[in-house]
């Protein structure tokens, strides 16, 4: 889809990027108007966009590519990446950040495009495949090509072996079939001696699905089984396989992650072991050939490009996002972690009739926007009356700076506001005090950042996310024509339903949460 010129994108020197909307599978797919690019850098030390050209849909700052014909358009940057972009001195650049976007800024792609940036010298990288980690089937044949600059040889090797090389180590090119189930390294070597440099990249041949029912007792989720293993079940219906991938297995689609599906074909599952007692454990599902998404009931996920703004003040020893392993949200998990010490325990909220509530935006309404602090105000709140706090939305929700309302993961507080303990402290002091706590929940829709909705996303219209059908929560649409948002529950069907009381009952339970305030109910009877 997105090809450079050349295929080693090198500082100082002009750069030609080519986009094929033929290959697009997303919303300009076979595209032929005019394109616009929404484009920047990514600098050493952030995974965050900068030097960013113009603004969003402003067709006057920001670089039209040009139409070559057969769905084919060019993006030159020139006369280099430091003149393009305003790169100043000292700073160093690891990537070219793009959209692509027609005139009006309704169709673009996703999900954000990067490209390796290299300083002169001696570099080698694969250009194909073009992805890193790759799921083949028996007897594919498999394309390699390698690229290097400054070499005077390059050389391919297959497991340790050595399979092919060249004394044009421009490009060098080789058709591989893999017969046999398992795991392949390929391994890109050049050299100007004595110096060296070298590229990986690894292929699991598929076996056939192994179907198991799920062992009795898991849900969906992840499910602890001790202090060394879980068991993580993913729905995905009409999903062909899926991977577990995570620091557990260095993030490879490999036989290690490889999960089992039920009979009916509606649910993945995979038993881990040994896992290290109370270590943090990324992870992520690799849904057919390349959609990674977090599980969907974590109850604590990362953010490439929002939790660098998360001082350790408001979430003390947050881990770190796995930056160059992958991309898109990521969930934890953690085995024998040490369980909240509640301190109140048999409270009664106040009658209904008697309720005196403060509705609160935690963001707004204390400058350090984080729970520690809001449980520090409660005397204040107290001597008000109040006898009720309704928090509006903390479940996890796009970006950091919102009402809460774009919710993507419903199981996980949002990191901004703090640790899951300080929640489950802040009620546990509103309790000691005699202030029962609301809470706000969109079960009306959420947002593209939801595993939910990742899953059977078809496209983003302009006033709300189209879902593919079937699907087992969604509506392809809403069916409201005044109000609509994001993607729409379908609130009829039984795994909606299921969702629903999960939900509540997980709040209820696991954090004591008293009530709720339901956002947009009307959307409920659908």
């Amino acid at each position: 889809m997105v090809t450079t010129d050349p295929a080693v994108p090198v500082m100082g020197k002009v750069i030609k990027i080519y986009y094929d909307t033929s290959k697009d599978p997303g919303e300009l797919n076979n595209f032929t108007g005019d394109i616009y690019v929404h484009t920047g850098l990514i600098l050493e030390g952030s995974s965050l966009w900068q030097k960013v050209i113009g603004t969003w849909a402003n067709n006057s700052t920001q670089p039209k590519l040009n139409y070559l014909g057969n769905y084919r358009y060019e993006l030159v940057i020139s006369p280099d990446i430091q003149t393009f972009y305003n790169v100043l001195p000292g700073e160093k650049v690891k990537k070219i950040a793009l959209v692509f976007r027609n005139s009006t800024g309704s169709k673009q792609t996703r999900p954000d495009i990067f490209i390796d940036v290299f300083e002169q010298g001696l570099n080698v990288i694969f250009t194909l495949p073009e992805k890193y980690s790759l799921i083949a089937e028996p007897s594919e044949e498999l394309r390699i090509s390698a690229s290097a600059t400054n070499a005077d040889s390059v050389s391919l090797y297959l497991n340790g072996k050595y399979i092919k090389g060249g004394k044009t180590p421009e490009l060098l090119t080789d058709t591989v079939t893999l017969n046999e189930y398992g795991g392949y390294w390929f391994r890109a070597m050049a050299w100007d001696l004595p110096a060296s440099a070298a590229d990986s990249f690894f292929v699991y041949v598929r076996r056939p699905l192994t179907v198991e029912d799920v062992p009795a007792g898991m849900k969906d989720g992840i499910n602890y089984n001790g202090d060394n293993s879980v068991t993580l079940v993913l729905h995905a219906p009409y999903k062909e396989y899926v991977f577990a991938v995570g620091d557990f297995n260095d993030w490879l689609a490999c036989e290690e992650g490889y999960m089992k599906t039920t009979p009916d074909r509606e649910r993945y599952w995979l038993e881990i072991d040994n896992l290290e007692p109370g270590r943090e454990y990324r992870f992520q599902y690799r849904v057919d050939t390349g959609l990674f998404i977090a599980d969907p009931y974590a109850d604590k996920v990362l953010d490439e490009f929002n939790d660098e703004y998360i001082t350790s003040s408001t979430y003390p020893g947050l881990i770190e996002y796995p930056k160059g392993k992958t991309t898109g949200m990521v969930s934890v998990l953690q085995t024998a972690r040490q369980p909240y010490n509640w301190i109140t325990s048999g409270f009664q909220p106040p009658e209904k009739e008697k309720l005196v509530i403060y509705e609160l935006l935690v963001r707004d309404f204390v400058a350090a926007h984080d729970f520690k602090t809001l449980t520090d105000t409660l005397n204040y709140l107290k001597r008000l009356g109040v006898n009720a706090i309704e928090l509006m939305p903390v479940t996890e929700f796009e970006g950091n700076l919102s009402w809460g309302y774009n919710v993507s993961f419903y199981f996980a507080p949002d990191k901004y506001y703090g640790p899951g303990n300080s929640l489950k402290a802040f009620v546990d002091s509103c309790h000691s005090k005699g202030i029962a706590v609301i809470m706000d929940l969109v079960l009306n829709h959420c947002f593209g950042q939801s595993p939910f909705v990742q899953l059977y996303l078809d496209y983003y219209a302009t006033d709300q996310i189209v879902m593919k059908t079937p699907n087992p929560w969604f509506n392809s649409v809403s069916p409201n024509t005044l109000y609509k948002w994001g993607a729409d529950f379908n609130h009829e069907s039984p795994d909606t339903k299921a969702l629903v009381d999960r939900i509540t009952s997980y709040w209820l339970t696991e954090y004591r949460i008293d009530g709720f305030r339901f956002d947009f109910t009307k959307g409920f009877t659908n």
